[in-house]
């Protein structure tokens, strides 16, 4: 248990003092093409370019 809090802690303070790094993470996640298909949209586009895959 002492395990799982300190992990929750440090992930909540690295979302804190890393916001931007983690916004931008997020976004990727969050827009990068599925399954290996092609990029459809900019947000896609931009997702792969930030992740550094092939444009």
């Amino acid at each position: 248990m002492v395990v799982s809090v300190t992990a929750l802690a440090v992930l909540a303070r690295s979302r804190v003092r890393h916001s931007d790094t983690w916004a931008e993470i997020d976004f990727i996640e969050t827009h990068a093409p599925k399954y290996g298909r092609p990029p459809e949209t900019i947000e896609e586009h931009r997702a792969l370019h930030l992740k550094g895959g092939p444009l």
